[in-house]
Formats: C-alpha cells, sequence, structure tokens
C-alpha cells in the first residue's frame, strides 16, 4: 500500500498534464474555429462590399451615359426638324461625324453598363430608353420623331427614378451591414 501512495502524486501530476493538453487543445480547436468563422465572416463582407461599390459606380456611369445618348437623340431630332423646316420634306439627314460616333458610342456604352446591373427594372428601362432613342433616328415624319423624343423623357425619367431608387438602397445595405 505504501507504494501506491508513492504512486499517487505521479498519477495525479499526469491525470493533470492530460487534463490540461486535453482542456487546451479543445480550447485551440474553439479557437481555431472562431478565427475561421471570422475569416469567412471578414471575406463575405468584403465580396459584398464590393459588389455593392460595382453596382454602386456602374450605375452612376450608367445614368451619365443615359444623359449621353438623349443628348445625341435629342440632336439626332432636332436636324432633322430643321432640315424638314428649310424642305418642307421629311428626309433624313446624314449626321454629323461627331454625334453620329457619339450616338453609336452610346448605345453601345449603354448596352454594356446595363448587363452589369443586378436591377431587371433598370436593364428594362434602359432597354426601353435605347429602342426609343434609335426610334428618333428612324422615324419616317416630324411627328413620329417628335413621339418618340417625348418617349425618350418619360423612360428616363422612370429610369432615374429607378437608379435612385437602387442607389438608395445599396446604402442602406451598406448601413445595416456596419450596424
Amino acid at each position: 500500500m505504501a507504494g501506491l501512495e508513492s504512486l499517487l502524486p505521479l498519477v495525479s501530476f499526469i491525470g493533470g498534464f492530460a487534463s490540461k493538453f486535453a482542456l487546451d487543445e479543445f480550447q485551440g480547436r474553439r479557437i481555431h474555429k472562431r478565427e475561421r468563422e471570422a475569416r469567412r465572416e471578414a471575406r463575405r463582407d468584403f465580396l459584398a462590399q464590393r459588389r455593392s461599390d460595382f453596382q454602386r459606380a456602374n450605375l452612376l456611369e450608367l445614368q451619365a451615359g443615359c444623359m449621353d445618348l438623349i443628348r445625341a437623340a435629342g440632336q439626332t431630332n432636332h436636324l432633322d426638324a430643321m432640315e424638314f423646316r428649310k424642305s418642307g420634306q421629311w428626309q433624313k439627314v446624314l449626321l454629323p461625324d461627331d454625334l453620329n460616333e457619339s450616338f453609336r458610342v452610346q448605345q453601345a456604352s449603354t448596352t454594356m453598363l446595363s448587363v452589369r446591373i443586378r436591377d431587371e427594372e433598370v436593364r428594362r428601362l434602359v432597354s426601353d430608353l435605347k429602342h426609343a432613342a434609335g426610334e428618333i433616328a428612324r422615324a419616317s415624319d416630324l411627328d413620329s420623331s417628335n413621339t418618340w423624343l417625348r418617349s425618350v423623357a418619360t423612360v428616363h425619367s422612370k429610369l432615374n427614378d429607378r437608379i435612385g431608387e437602387v442607389l438608395r438602397n445599396l446604402e442602406d445595405e451598406d448601413e445595416q451591414a456596419v450596424s
């Protein structure tokens, strides 16, 4: 019995050491798991912010591109109307090279930007705007051209309202993410 009593401190020491080792291992795994989850969450936050920034930048650029497209469509309507007033006959005049190029570039630019936008209504309104602007260039008479020009203004107003709403929603989402 005396031999067993002398082993008791050694057994206690080994037991304590094993318990401490197991506890440290358990805590280490828990800390590692928490750190891994924190890294995942930080990555999700980073990607969400990047998506939000990308949408915001594209929406703002799209808004400016639509204004340039409308300007080109309006200039096209004006040139055709002035020619009609001179001659009394509706005939499509060749656009000056800079206006023709601006119209082409803005049609392409708004297409490129709109496909990046997540909001379906914005994409639809851009498509409607581009269609109406193109119809101005193809109009068969002054009344038709003016009708399409009014359509451009109406669609543009709806598009601006929708882009503003989407931008405000992005801001709201960003604020919720940090609170």
